[in-house]
């Protein structure tokens, strides 16, 4: 190979992992200082920061009952160097991501000989809006999706002793990477495993894939008899998960994830290519994908299994629950354009991406507005994510991490809390549904949301109106602001909170064309 050749091949083969992630990474970095929202504060909180101040003990990264160990001591980790340090969590999201798109590269490499798909088929998972969104807010549910990809290359690369280790990692990540390792396990050996004949191979390769679950069960029997906790999330019984497992396909939980997984961001184009291809499948391609039936069933009966069960379970409608199925469609997506004429399949995966990365930072996809319906934050439209299911939570809390835009909200608080200078004896009114993990400790010197607790103060919060008058007599009270949140129905509790108070002064507080409103108060009496 002459010289000029190989760094041809190399710069290609470079350029199909660097530039997806490059632009994954530049994105990624402008939210370092971002403090997550929601139930990506609540998991710091609760499930990192907590056993982190605390003497250590295993059972403290429990994490709410998920047994989300692996994921409590991964962000610990940079904790007990600098507790509170927002970049150091992002820092460690960052490096366990681009571990993970490694291992999603070096998949696409095996499944796809030209770089034009593996860059395609890399774009297509860096690019997913709903990836890019929960990155920046740690979860047990984003160290879940890259533990996927890992154990996902061990199978595929028949490493069955990795992929047990990653097995480890994923059943103490969230119940999800429980069903998830359980359900690759079962399809390897079914189509991977050697030959029937061979079988004691077969029984080690079992043993070995075993060894995580019975670890796993140890804890389970641990937690309940010696630490005296619930089996399971949220009390539930395992004779409960069964009768889920077989939940009337009626139930709007159920559809409304099915419309998660293929119509948000623009997901109904793969679905819509999906059905044309099998709409007007040509029989004489069949012989040029023979090869790969075998990973296709393999990728289709994951997806279709791993859909089914985590579809069944009517909790909320959070996004991040279905951040592992993404890939197995961007993969059978990419087989499906690589199996049409060479530039319609080129052209419709382009024109994706280009959707898919807009879709990143605006809500512009038309299906999705007319499924959800939209509410305004300011200017722009955003998707009613619970109008289908009559869920908690207003129009979305964490049901809203489908892209970047809910990240305006903390930056949106942070102006405010900066150009008001809000101290420890002001109160910061909200409605009860908008007030989960959105405030927190201030720093004294530059008054913005931080998860540190040196140097901070924390103001008063309230939902209660009434409680206010109570608080007023018993503590130096020096402003009262309301805070009216886009993504709840403020007008009968506005209603309410002007019976006890009259507004002052209302603060516009905006961002690009994102406004949220302060309205400073005083008793009306």
């Amino acid at each position: 190979m002459s010289l000029q050749n190989f760094f041809k091949k190399n710069v290609a083969e470079y350029l199909s992992y660097l530039l997806p992630v490059a632009v994954f990474v530049g994105i990624f970095v402008t939210y370092f200082n971002y403090v997550p929202l929601w139930d990506g504060r609540a998991y710091l909180n609760n499930c990192v920061l907590a056993g982190v101040a605390n003497p250590f003990h295993l059972m403290t990264f429990n994490c709410t009952n998920h047994g989300a160990l692996f994921y409590g001591l991964l962000y610990a980790l940079m904790q007990y160097i600098n507790f509170g340090n927002v970049v150091l969590i992002h820092l460690t999201s960052l490096v366990l991501l681009l571990s993970a798109f490694c291992f999603l590269y070096a998949i696409l490499k095996i499944l796809f000989a030209d770089k034009v798909w593996v860059m395609m088929g890399m774009v297509t998972v860096c690019w997913n809006p709903v990836v890019i969104a929960n990155a920046i807010n740690p979860t047990p549910d984003l160290v879940v999706f890259a533990l996927s990809l890992m154990s996902f290359w061990c199978f595929l690369t028949f490493r069955v002793i990795l992929a047990s280790i990653f097995g480890f990692a994923l059943l103490f990540s969230k119940e999800a990477g429980v069903v998830y390792y359980a359900l690759c396990c079962f399809f390897y050996l079914l189509y991977y495993s050697q030959a029937a004949n061979q079988w004691k191979f077969n029984f080690k390769q079992g043993l070995i894939l075993t060894w995580p679950f019975l670890i796993y069960g140890y804890f389970m029997w641990f937690k309940t008899h010696v630490a005296f906790d619930h089996l399971l999330f949220n009390n539930i019984r395992p004779a409960e998960i069964f009768q889920q497992i077989f939940i009337d396909w009626r139930e709007p939980h159920f559809y409304s994830a099915i419309n998660t997984i293929f119509v948000l961001n623009f997901q109904w184009v793969i679905l819509l290519i999906f059905v044309m291809k099998v709409l007007f499948f040509r029989p004489q391609r069949v012989l040029v994908i023979a090869h790969e039936i075998k990973t296709i069933l393999f990728i289709s009966l994951l997806l279709v299994s791993s859909i089914y069960i985590f579809c069944q379970f009517p909790h909320v409608l959070n996004v991040r629950y279905y951040l592992l199925v993404f890939p197995l469609i961007a993969w059978l997506f990419i087989f499906t354009l690589k199996s049409l004429p060479r530039y319609w399949g080129a052209i419709i995966g382009v024109i994706f991406i280009i959707l898919s990365l807009a879709s990143c930072f605006k809500t512009i996809d038309p299906v999705s507005k007319s499924v959800y319906g939209t509410f305004q934050f300011g200017r722009h439209p955003m998707l009613n994510m619970t109008s289908e299911t009559l869920e908690c939570c207003g129009y979305g809390r964490d049901q809203l991490v489908y892209n970047l835009e809910h990240a305006k909200l903390a930056t949106l608080l942070n102006q405010f809390s900066r150009k008001l200078q809000i101290g420890e004896s002001d109160i910061i009114l909200t409605h009860p549904l908008a007030d989960y993990y959105i405030y927190g400790n201030l720093t004294n010197e530059t008054h913005q949301w931080t998860l540190k607790v040196k140097d901070t103060h924390v103001p008063l919060y309230a939902n209660d109106p009434r409680t206010i008058q109570q608080s007023m007599n018993n503590k130096k009270i020096t402003r009262i602001f309301y805070i009216e949140f886009p993504n709840v129905e403020d007008t009968r509790y506005a209603r309410q909170v002007l019976a006890y108070f009259k507004p002052l002064v209302v603060h516009e507080i905006k961002d690009h064309g994102y406004t949220i409103k302060a309205t400073e108060l005083t008793p009306s009496r």
